[in-house]
């Protein structure tokens, strides 16, 4: 997990949205698993939409509660793929690559966020760690 140096103080209705929002967005890691199963284009295009739909959500809760830190961090780990997709290789192997790596960011970026968004809860309120905890127990009983 990244340090927080950002105040401590969240909203805390944005941030439990956010982290359930967070616990769903594993569930797309099934839609990798589905490329074996279904079309590879279908599958593609869901993943993109979802990132696209849920990015600005992201950007927008971390913004409104001054994550600056997590802003930076997505515009690194997030941004740079995504420049590089656009860089012309010579190899059609290398650009497939390249084109799947801002979509591998971003759901890594959405996994590392997901543990520092539970100890946001947690810090905010002495009742935060235990609701992180069942909810956690929860995502574990459906899997």
């Amino acid at each position: 997990m990244l340090p927080n140096h950002e105040s401590s103080r969240v909203n805390q209705p944005q941030i439990r949205k956010l982290y359930y929002w967070l616990s769903y967005n594993r569930f797309s890691v099934l839609l990798y698993g589905g490329l074996f199963y279904l079309p590879y284009f279908l599958v593609l295009v869901a993943l993109i939409v979802l990132a696209i739909v849920f990015a600005p959500y992201v950007l927008y809760v971390l913004y409104k509660n001054g994550k600056r830190g997590w802003l930076v961090t997505f515009a690194i780990v997030v941004g740079i793929p995504v420049l590089l997709a656009f860089l012309p290789t010579g190899s059609d192997t290398f650009d497939a690559v390249l084109r799947f790596l801002p979509l591998l960011a971003f759901y890594f970026y959405c996994y590392m966020l997901r543990f520092s968004v539970g100890d946001w809860l947690s810090d905010a309120s002495p009742f935060g760690e235990i609701e992180v905890d069942e909810r956690e127990r929860q995502d574990h009983m459906f899997r």
